[in-house]
Formats: C-alpha cells, structure tokens, sequence
C-alpha cells in the first residue's frame, strides 16, 4: 500500500468511525426520546442532534441562528488537553506498550504544577513553563516504576500502573488535608496561586482559549518530525511492529520500553491551558492562567477527583 493510499484509508477510517458513532448515538436517543408516537419521538431526535452537532458553534434562539465565535474558541480549548493525550499515546502505542495511570497521572501533574505556582516565586516569564515542566517531569519519574517492573521482572504494566492510581490519589489526600490545605477556606483546597504563575489568554474574548493550544500544534509537528525523521523515533516504531527482530538487530529494546513509557506520560500530562483541571475522562488543563485558581478535592463514588477551578478576580 502507498504512502498515498494509506493517508486516503486513514481519513476514511476515521470518518466511518465518527458516522458509526452518530448512527448509534441516533438510535439511542430515538429509543428514550419523549413521544407517544413515531412522529414526536423523530422530531425530538432531530432536536437533540441540532444541538449535538449544531450547539456547540452556533447560538440558536427565536431571532435565528447564529454564529458565536467565543464557542469556537471554548472548543479551541478544549481540545488542549486531548491533542497532548493524542500525542502521547502515539509515542507509547507506536512502541506497543499500554499504561492506566493517566487518572494518577493527571493528579499528580496537577498537584506539583499547583505546588510550584503556590510556594515557588519566580520571574513571570518563566514560571508557567517551570511549573508545567515540573508537573510532567514528576509524572515520568513515577511512571518510570511501572516500565521498570515490566522490563525488569516482567510485571504487568497494566496492574502496576492501574495501582498506582490509588497510591497517588492517597498520598495527595494526605498531603492537602495535613500540610497544604488553606485553612482559612471552607473547603479542601490550596493557597492562592502567585500573579506571576498565570499564562495569557490567546484571545481576549473571555473564553478558555491560551497561548496553550499554540503550543499543542508546535508539539505535534514535533512528535511527527520525531517519530518519522529520527533515530529514535525509527527504534520505538520497530520496537512496536517486531520485538525479536529489534531485539536481534541490535537495538536496545528494554530502554527504549522505559522511555517511550515515560515521555508518553510527561506529553500527556504537561497542557499548558487554562481552566479546570480534571481526572482523564474530562478536559484537563494546566492551573497556571490565574492567580485566582485553587486546588480543590471533589469526591466522586469512592473516588476523589482534583480539579483546579478558576475564581473571577474581584
């Protein structure tokens, strides 16, 4: 198959995906859609597909429909955080390797970003970068014991990363009820962030949307010219299509597992965004755009979620 080809499959892969998807999504929203008769249970359908697909970009009200470009910037931003998820399971699955502490993961890059942009003045150029660099260099570091035990005692990567979640989420339970929480509040939650820790909006029009999304699109340029224009990135993807032979030819297979384990959780892990900052199934974001933000701790069904939500300055 041509290089050609294999792009033309690739679009049309995707797309069938995103078409299968809005059939079932369709059917099920026909199924509990409110009406007695066919007809209503149609037009409620329709209803709730306009504003699926329609919604998001577009304010509709009786005057019409319209489009809001402040919408589009929240979407801008949103997708922050999935790019640099994108990009780091590239570089992980590339290498035919799995991790389940993105949730781990996500608390811990957020507490030691938040940690950095509390009790670490500095100038303010440099701040957001150390913080967001701090937060994914602590998740690599902790992400390196699951790869170890995988290349060293054949461990299963799966079980030791899922475990390490709850570790963790423990240890910053521990860490915020005892030492770090401000007990001035009402709540769990840390001090304020320091003016200098903030990271500007690229568009000032009161949306979500920083200088972040910028760096997302540098960052996939960067993993492309990696993965296809370097050494390194040659080894990860043999490593991924044929381990013995990798292994035969010469290449270092154990350590490129480690880090291809680790660098794919520093990306996925360091989003320099602004807005909240959520376990892996929501959109995450860096907590360095306010000195307003805090680190608060929701708890969710036997779990508790960090989140770092944004206060409008007085």
């Amino acid at each position: 198959m041509t290089k050609k080809r294999q792009i033309l499959f690739s679009v049309i892969r995707g797309l069938l995906a995103i078409l299968i998807a809005l059939l079932v999504a369709t059917l099920l929203i026909f199924l509990s859609a409110d009406g007695d008769s066919f007809a209503e249970k149609l037009a409620a359908t329709g209803g709730a597909l306009k504003q699926l697909l329609v919604g998001p970009l577009f304010r509709m009200g009786r005057s019409g429909t319209t489009f809001d470009f402040k919408r589009l910037t929240d979407i801008l931003a949103s997708m922050i955080p999935i790019i640099f998820t994108g990009l780091s399971v590239c570089v992980m699955f590339s290498a035919n390797q799995f991790n389940l502490g993105a949730e781990g993961g996500i608390m811990l890059g957020a507490f030691t970003t938040g940690m950095v942009a509390v009790y670490v003045p500095m100038a303010a150029f440099l701040h957001p970068v150390v913080g967001v660099l701090a937060g994914g260099l602590a998740v690599a570091a902790i992400m390196l014991l699951p790869a170890l035990l995988k290349t060293k005692l054949n461990v299963s990567e799966m079980v030791c990363s899922l475990m390490l979640n709850y570790i963790i989420m423990y240890l910053i339970k521990y860490l915020m009820n005892t030492y770090l929480a401000d007990k001035t509040k009402g709540q769990i939650q840390s001090y304020e962030f320091l003016e200098t820790s903030r990271i500007a909006p690229l568009i000032d029009n009161g949306s979500k949307l920083s200088w972040g999304f910028v760096i997302a699109i540098a960052c996939v340029v960067l993993i492309g010219l990696f993965m296809f224009n370097t050494r390194w990135g040659y080894t990860i993807r043999m490593i991924g299509i044929n381990q013995a032979f990798a292994k035969y030819s010469g290449m270092k297979v154990a350590t490129v597992i480690v880090l291809s384990q680790a660098v794919s959780r520093c990306w996925a892990d360091t989003r320099p965004s602004p807005g909240a900052l959520f376990p892996a199934t929501a959109g995450r974001a860096s907590p360095l755009r306010s000195s307003r933000a805090t680190i608060r701790g929701s708890y969710r069904s036997r779990r508790s979620s960090w989140r770092i939500s944004q206060r409008a300055a007085s």
